[in-house]
């Protein structure tokens, strides 16, 4: 890094360069599956909307470009490659695994000791529909599932639309790296 740093790039060179090359090495993949996904899709069905079908794909990379990034901004905190692929598999399992149990964890504790009737009140749900792994089953559910499902749905506090969902699942995007960046900006090598 310090060779690659010692040639006319900045800092914010390096970030950007390695966000867009590895999104991009992501999301040509991705792309290509959900090609030959929607033509099994239209073989047998016969049709597929194609504007849904396009924002269904763009929000699907965009969740992958989320943990692009986290993965980046956890390499610009740490020192060691072995401290940032632990960062990054811990950040990734702390979101789809512990996430999703410390909310039925949670519901599970205040149903038991009678606080609640089954689901969690609208605030609990907010913050724990905070993370990039249940924003994104908000958005799929809201804008493509027909009637939606889930506890979100069920809910009519405005906070907890999709609508909201969607800049809380943009900001994803851009501040974990945005955050890694003004550390690895000021980081002596």
């Amino acid at each position: 890094m310090t060779l690659l740093l010692s040639l006319p790039y900045s800092r914010r060179d390096l970030v950007v360069g390695k966000l867009v090359g590895r999104s991009l090495a992501f999301a040509t993949t991705l792309v290509a599956a959900l090609a030959v996904a929607g033509a099994l899709v239209v073989y047998p069905f016969g049709s597929l909307s194609p504007g849904w079908y396009l924002a269904f794909v763009a929000l699907t990379v965009l969740y992958g470009v989320i943990f692009t990034g986290i993965a980046i901004a956890v390499s610009m905190l740490t020192r060691s490659k072995h401290l940032a692929t632990a960062g990054a598999f811990g950040a990734y399992g702390l979101f789809v695994l512990i996430w999703g149990t410390a909310r039925a964890a949670l519901a599970f504790g205040l149903e038991t000791v009678g606080l609640i009737d089954g689901a969690l009140p609208d605030p609990a749900l907010f913050l724990f529909g905070l993370n990039p792994v249940t924003l994104y089953d908000r958005l799929v559910t809201g804008f493509f599932v027909d009637g939606g499902a889930g506890p979100y749905a069920e809910s009519s506090a405005w906070y907890l639309s999709e609508w909201l969902a969607l800049p809380l699942f943009l900001a994803w995007a851009v501040v974990p790296v945005a955050f890694g960046y003004l550390r690895f900006r000021n980081t002596d090598l």
